[in-house]
């Protein structure tokens, strides 16, 4: 976030000292709690009893630290899971924040909020920002209030807003040092590992007498499909029904199809696997 590694040496940390200084061992381990409850749900429901427990610097520390770490490690899904746990977190605390403390965060991110007496007006130019990857049909253009090029919104539709505003900002990594980030990497090689086998990048598997499935092969749409779930990127929902038809056409299993979703940020497995149980057993059993 803006600021952050400023913050960080204003609270007496420098990066090295916050990556490595057994004083802030502590930060670490809440920091590597809060990837792994991101991994196991990226819903931001996991209760994560080192944060709950946590001193408000530790908090913002053991962030700092996650974010160092999900931008080192070379886990793209891991790390976009872990913005939408981080930006939904932040989100219920903004949805119990007065319309002053919203309008001051989405001043300090940069999206140019503003306190209008109970409302808040946000730039047109960042609404349609904010807005466009929102698929609630309450966030379109054409149901807004506009006042003088800005938009008018409560504070929970500000507070939604700037949690998709959150998300974005944490899905890009930082941009470290080489050296440092290579140092990062080795000293969280066994999280790395661990994230690796808990979000497995998304793969095609043999099927019964069908022979493996060659994702190359693939129509270029469902190709891209496959590649923005690599990326640990969203589908939307008629993307996401498009490839688990697909890969149920050609022969892939259940599992298979499952996997092919885990690199989607917003991953739950038991959704998933309940809708493409339904994909899979339409018609009798022959899919759609």
């Amino acid at each position: 976030m803006p600021g952050a590694a400023a913050l960080a040496q204003g609270l007496g940390a420098s990066v090295r000292e916050l990556l490595q200084d057994p004083a802030f061992e502590g930060c670490r381990v809440v920091g590597r709690a809060r990837i792994r409850a991101a991994a196991g749900d990226p819903r931001g429901g996991a209760a994560v009893l080192e944060l709950d427990h946590a001193a408000e610097e530790e908090r913002f520390l053991s962030f700092l630290f996650a974010r160092y770490v999900l931008s080192s490690v070379a886990h793209p899904a891991a790390r976009r899971r872990w913005a939408v746990a981080e930006s939904k977190r932040a989100s219920g605390r903004l949805e119990r924040a007065g319309t002053d403390e919203i309008a001051e965060v989405g001043r300090r991110l940069g999206f140019g909020y503003e306190a209008v007496d109970r409302e808040i007006a946000v730039p047109l130019v960042e609404y349609l920002h904010l807005a466009t990857p929102i698929r609630e049909a309450g966030f379109r253009l054409a149901g807004q209030r506009l006042r003088h090029g800005t938009v008018r919104v409560d504070p929970a539709r500000a507070a939604r807003l700037l949690e998709e505003g959150i998300r974005r900002t944490l899905a890009e990594p930082i941009p470290l040092d080489p050296a440092l980030a290579a140092a990062i990497r080795g000293g969280e090689a066994a999280l790395e590992t661990e994230l690796l086998e808990r979000i497995p990048p998304p793969a095609a598997a043999p099927t019964a007498g069908l022979g493996p499935i060659h994702p190359d092969r693939f129509p270029p749409c469902l190709r891209k499909m496959r590649r923005t779930l690599e990326a640990g990127e969203n589908l939307s929902h008629a993307g996401r029904f498009a490839l688990a038809a697909f890969l149920h056409r050609v022969g892939a299993d259940r599992e298979t199809i499952v996997d092919a979703f885990r690199g989607a940020p917003d991953f739950d497995e038991s959704i998933t696997r309940y809708q493409v149980e339904h994909i899979t057993q339409h018609g009798g059993g022959e899919g759609y």
